[in-house]
């Protein structure tokens, strides 16, 4: 592992330049959020006739990027375009630096092929996301491959985070001079800390909730049933929350409220403000990752006045599906898995045999009515550090 070191606030466009070792992969973890690697990267210079690429899990990271291009914040001398849903760019034209989220680039591959030769550089942000979110958005599943079909021999490719999953291998570890420490409070009993926040707004206090609960959130109405906040969340979670309390969007509110669909990819610049971040390990939809919790409690830029992390255990341990993944998932990709003593065909993905495995593994069409099996490190990854977040805090 190569380490850098950042005697800086924000990182360098020299320094992160550093990452990019031409014809590789290389995943560089960053550590500090909101240290401006995505900003350096939009300030590297260039060579002629190339261009830079960014790609992104989620599209509000895009959206808030090319609002601070607007504003003129990012201070970058290239020509950026942005490619989502409802963006406005559509050709590669005139760019010096494409920016995708995940989806709008594979939609895109064929004509981003045709300028391969020029692509000097390509960064996967937020790498684990894209790895978490793989377990339910198949196009995410070993998109470095999907990437590099569309590179050239020369192109580096980076993967960044500054909060790798467990297994992830780093190559690049970049030390930081300035790194603020925070004090996380770990608690176990959810209506104490609903409890908590009750006084804190009482007091006027200002008070971020990361929750995917809409109980939690019920918990927090007034007496007219309403409940009145700033809310980054998802449709599926307004729409839970709306059948509960009366839902009162106040931009002015001293409770913001944040479903997973918030928990990266946007700054909160409130100041002084106490942070509730809650899970319950027994229920699928508020179940998260460590890279979750740490990348939620830095979107307070400015820093947290309090940070608790609440949250209820299994009762039991989470039922195993395999004795030995690994193992299990290579004899399952190799040509003479057999199901019941039986050689099984691949021809059918939807076998019976094989639907204990589709999570971990990717099935890619051959052209010929067959499918190849790969293997998704990333779900399988996921699958043991779940195993071991789940074992009870001390």
């Amino acid at each position: 592992m190569t380490r850098l070191f950042n005697p800086n606030r924000y990182l360098s466009p020299e320094l992160i330049q550093q990452c990019f070792i031409e014809g590789k992969i290389t995943n560089t973890d960053k550590q500090v959020c909101g240290n401006g690697f995505s900003t350096s990267f939009f300030n590297m210079l260039i060579p002629k006739g190339h261009i830079n690429i960014l790609i992104a899990p989620n599209k509000q990271f895009l959206i808030d990027k090319q609002e601070s291009q607007r504003k003129g914040e990012i201070g970058s001398f290239n020509r950026i375009k942005f490619f989502y849903a409802e963006s406005e760019d559509s050709s590669f034209g005139n760019a010096d630096i494409l920016v995708f989220v995940a989806d709008s680039f594979l939609r895109m591959t064929k004509k981003l092929k045709r300028i391969s030769p020029r692509i000097k550089n390509i960064l996967i942000d937020e790498n684990h996301s894209k790895e978490t979110q793989s377990l339910y958005r198949g196009n995410l599943v070993n998109l470095e491959e999907k990437i590099k079909e569309v590179c050239n021999e020369k192109t580096a490719i980076v993967s960044v985070t500054a909060s790798p999953n467990l297994f992830n291998k780093v190559d690049i570890l970049i030390e930081n001079k300035y790194i603020r420490s925070s004090i996380i409070n770990y608690a176990r009993d959810r209506e104490n800390g609903l409890n908590r926040i009750k006084i804190d707004l009482k007091n006027n206090e200002k008070v971020v909730v990361f929750t995917n609960s809409s109980r939690v959130c019920y918990h927090l109405r007034n007496r007219k049933g309403e409940l009145k906040a700033r809310f980054i969340i998802g449709n599926s979670f307004r729409q839970s929350l709306t059948e509960l309390v009366k839902v009162i969007p106040d931009e002015k509110s001293n409770l913001t409220i944040i479903s997973a669909k918030g928990f990266e990819g946007f700054d909160l610049q409130q100041e002084g403000a106490k942070v509730y971040f809650f899970e319950d390990r027994s229920n699928e939809h508020e179940t998260f990752f460590i890279s979750n919790l740490y990348q939620a409690v830095n979107r307070l830029r400015k820093g947290a006045k309090y940070i608790e992390y609440n949250r209820q255990d299994i009762s039991s341990n989470r039922k195993e599906l395999f004795k030995d993944i690994d193992k299990e998932i290579n004899d399952f990709v190799s040509p003479n898995f057999k199901y019941k003593g039986k050689v099984q065909s691949i021809e059918n993905k939807q076998n019976g045999a094989f639907k204990h495995y589709h999570n971990y593994v990717e099935f890619v069409a051959d052209g010929n009515g067959k499918f190849i099996i790969k293997k998704n490190k990333a779900a399988i990854d996921l699958y043991k550090e779940t195993l071991l977040y789940d074992k009870p805090f001390p």
